[in-house]
């Protein structure tokens, strides 16, 4: 158990560390974004360059998009771990009493 608290502890700050990371990133997109639909507005860029812009902004947001659900992925992964592990020290009683229920049939 002290092994899987350590793995824990452990995945916990690097997952934090990168969902961070790449929240900021995807925010720092959104931003972006919002000013090129400002300039664009205010007539700052011709149709070619919005459009260009918007190509390579909207398809990083979809980059960042995609590491932010792997990053989710991960916390799934390991509350599927953590849950099996909690459930190890549970099964061998779940499988004695069956047995004893059986026995006394």
């Amino acid at each position: 158990m002290e092994q899987l608290q350590e793995e824990t502890k452990r995945e916990s700050k690097d997952r934090n560390k990168i969902l961070n990371k790449h929240q900021k990133e995807y925010n720092d997109c959104l931003k972006e974004i919002d000013g090129i639909i400002s300039m664009k507005a205010r007539k700052e860029l011709d149709e070619e360059n919005y459009k260009r812009r918007m190509s390579f902004l909207t398809k990083e947001k979809a980059r960042v998009y995609e590491l932010l659900q792997e990053t989710e992925n991960r916390v799934n992964a390991q509350l599927e771990v953590a849950e099996k592990s909690s459930l190890l020290p549970e099964m061998p009683k779940k499988n004695l009493k069956l047995a004893t229920q059986r026995s006394k049939k």
